[in-house]
């Protein structure tokens, strides 16, 4: 596959990073109380969201011959079909739109027809389930994408400075567990929704006995919606993602936002920022 077609159909498949985010139930999500704060993650049977999402990767060609950079900016809907009485949803992520560049060229679009990717949540903001039926079956960027997708919620109420740990499976490396550190930062709007303001750092190696370069790094920001206890807002950098074909030095910035009426209907000022300097070396 060409590199720069294989890196765009990867940060597409990035763009899903918020994708369990649903709108809102009557009862908010998050409770506050005593100066703490806690939540679930509840889901809307019928509902279908928008999300945008801007998507910067740049790095080193495997053999150090030249740079990669890649830029996308996409859309998708996400459908909730299901939701158990545990509070367990399925949902559907179907790409509505997207824009890539490889090395600040645009980039053909795919003639196919989008395919949509069915997803499982938990309440507790754990991934159970993600199938991509348009996917490399031997593609390993794949299997690896809800180590990107987890933002759990926390199990005891935290108060603003407040950190929390968490594990979740590595779904790469059979037998071992991400342990990933969260912190409570503030309570905030964004485009006039109430919102809390969380962090989350950590790292997990993509293959057994991983070198330094084999392993990723997430550094993110995240606004969750306190009326759904879901992800409003998300800003990931990845150090060393795991890509379908060899590259070196590799980070990835996405930056995802709910589509709110009003608001941002055409496009995100931060977005665009990240995405800017390349569109203007063309």
């Amino acid at each position: 596959m060409h590199i720069g077609k294989a890196f765009a159909l990867f940060a597409v498949t990035l763009s899903v990073l918020p994708a369990q985010v649903v709108q809102a139930q009557t009862a908010p999500a998050v409770v506050a109380k005593d100066g703490t704060y806690s939540w679930t993650v509840n889901f809307t049977k019928g509902e279908a969201p928008r999300y945008r999402t801007y998507i910067k990767i740049s790095g080193r060609q495997a053999d150090e011959s030249g740079d990669v950079l890649i830029t996308t900016r996409g859309e998708s809907k996400h459908d909730v079909k299901d939701v158990l009485p545990d509070g367990t949803a399925t949902y559907e992520q179907l790409d509505t739109l997207n824009a890539a560049t490889f090395q600040n060229m645009p980039l053909p679009a795919d003639k196919k027809p989008p395919v949509p990717v069915v997803i499982t949540y938990s309440k507790a903001g754990i991934m159970v389930k993600r199938v991509n039926p348009a996917a490399d079956p031997f593609d390993r960027s794949q299997k690896g994408i809800p180590n990107l997708m987890c933002i759990p919620a926390p199990v005891a109420p935290v108060k603003v400075g407040e950190s929390w740990k968490s594990e979740i499976p590595n779904l790469l490396v059979k037998g071992q567990k991400i342990s990933i550190t969260q912190t409570l930062v503030a309570a905030e709007k964004v485009m006039g929704v109430d919102c809390l303001k969380l962090t989350a750092k950590y790292d997990f190696p993509t293959t057994y006995g991983a070198q330094e370069s084999e392993i990723s790094k997430v550094d993110s920001t995240i606004w969750i919606e306190v009326k759904t206890g879901q992800v409003f807002k998300i800003v990931n950098t990845v150090v060393n993602p795991l890509l379908p074909f060899p590259a070196a030095k590799v980070t990835s910035t996405a930056i995802t936002t709910k589509i709110v009426a009003g608001q941002n209907d055409k496009e995100d000022a931060d977005g665009e920022k990240l995405i800017l300097p390349a569109a203007k070396a063309k």
